[in-house]
């Protein structure tokens, strides 16, 4: 009795924990004429950060993995996390992939040319902050990490190339939900920097503005 209780009283605790998250699996199937078939998928899990905070949006973490037959693949790993009702705001991600590609290359002057295989081998890493100024206006910054190693058929030697990218970013969000809005707007204004001073492949700087506005379709 005592023992039938018990296992009685753990699965109860078990969904219970279960309700407190949202999972996804997210799972993908496509074909492109540069990389073949591919196949993966995209889980995600939705949650509350803090069980005390009913005001910040749900937390989001997830993994993408993906291959592709011509010897193409990804996997990152990616988070966004709303903390202390939604004061800050953090995301960070990160993955490792390889890209199989072909170019053509046309001989000189001559209507001729050939095909060659182009293979790129990369690392990537992000993060950004956000802090809530006043009402929906965050100010946030962000760096960004990349480093390529491409290889070239018709070209001896390797080639390494290195991105570290900043960014400041000034946002105003009244999204009635930051998943699903029905209401609101989502305004960006973002200065993109890769200077350099961080040791750069190729260096700029640009604008973005974004601007977005949600409105229902159906009353209901």
């Amino acid at each position: 009795m005592l023992s039938s209780f018990g296992i009685f009283a753990q699965e109860v605790s078990l969904a219970t924990s279960l309700k407190k998250y949202e999972i996804a699996p997210v799972p993908f199937l496509n074909y492109n004429k540069l990389i073949g078939f591919g196949i993966g998928a995209a889980p995600i899990v939705l949650y509350q950060a803090s069980k005390n905070d009913t005001i910040s949006p749900k937390s989001v973490s997830g993994i993408l993995a993906a291959y592709a037959t011509n010897g193409s693949f990804v996997f990152s790993g990616f988070t966004k996390l709303y903390l202390n009702e939604d004061e800050w705001r953090i995301t960070a991600a990160g993955g490792i992939g390889k890209f199989n590609f072909q170019f053509y290359e046309q001989e000189s002057d001559l209507p001729i040319g050939s095909f060659y295989d182009y293979e790129s081998d990369f690392r990537v890493i992000g993060a950004r902050l956000e802090k809530q100024v006043w009402n929906d206006f965050y100010i946030g910054a962000a760096f960004g990490f990349t480093r390529s190693v491409i290889t070239f058929e018709n070209i001896p030697e390797d080639q390494i190339v290195r991105n570290q990218a900043l960014q400041l970013s000034f946002i105003s969000d009244s999204r009635s939900n930051v998943y699903y809005p029905r209401k609101g707007h989502l305004a960006k204004f973002l200065t993109n920097f890769r200077p350099d001073w961080l040791a750069n492949a190729s260096t700029n700087y640009n604008v973005e503005l974004v601007y977005n506005k949600y409105f229902p379709v159906r009353n209901n």
